[in-house]
């Protein structure tokens, strides 16, 4: 492949989102090309955290490369100031069995690591958006609670009681769902 080539292909890239299927396989060419240390995960990792965008697959991989010199999803989740998705799994899968305890033991962990309410609530909407585990009508139930709790973050009410009381109404939602009640039943005051 000439310079040329990358180049264009580059540009293609900046333009519009793609696929993450082609960033895996283009990160993937450029991590072969300069002999990175890298595990599956931490490529995994830098597809996550470049949120559909190529320049920031790149970004990511350039900064934990010369930060840390291995690229692992460790070292990239530090490098972008990303809560780690598999916390907010497991905040997830202590909402799915109401378990508001658990949950809130792995939200305030996340909190006290020193991540925004912003950061933490937009990894749980692109964990939750994903989620293949959780019956469709609890997903989107669970995206109608985090977009509302994500407006009043974004209206300036950035406090961990916000995400507190996410967690405990994505609680509620499962557990009523897990009876057979409507999800409409929670009230977003």
């Amino acid at each position: 492949m000439t310079v040329s080539v990358i180049i264009f292909i580059m540009f293609l890239f900046s333009l519009t989102p793609f696929i993450c299927i082609f960033i895996f396989l283009f990160i993937f060419l450029v991590v072969t090309i300069i002999s990175v240390t890298k595990t599956d995960a931490g490529l995994h990792a830098l597809i996550f955290t470049a949120e559909g965008d190529m320049r920031n697959a790149l970004n990511n991989l350039q900064s934990t490369h010369a930060g840390f010199g291995t690229v692992n999803d460790d070292n990239v989740y530090k490098v972008c100031d990303q809560p780690h998705p598999l916390v907010v799994e497991q905040i997830l899968v202590g909402c799915q069995s109401g378990d508001v305890v658990t949950a809130n033991q792995n939200l305030t962990q996340l909190w006290n690591d020193g991540y925004s309410a912003i950061d933490i609530i937009g990894v749980f909407f692109r964990i939750v958006k994903k989620a293949e585990n959780i019956n469709e009508l609890l997903q989107l139930q669970y995206i109608r609670l985090i977009g509302f709790t994500h407006m009043r973050i974004a209206d300036g009410l950035d406090t961990l009681l916000q995400l507190q009381g996410l967690v405990a109404r994505m609680c509620a939602a499962a557990t009523l769902s897990l009876q057979g009640t409507k999800g409409s039943a929670i009230k977003v005051a």
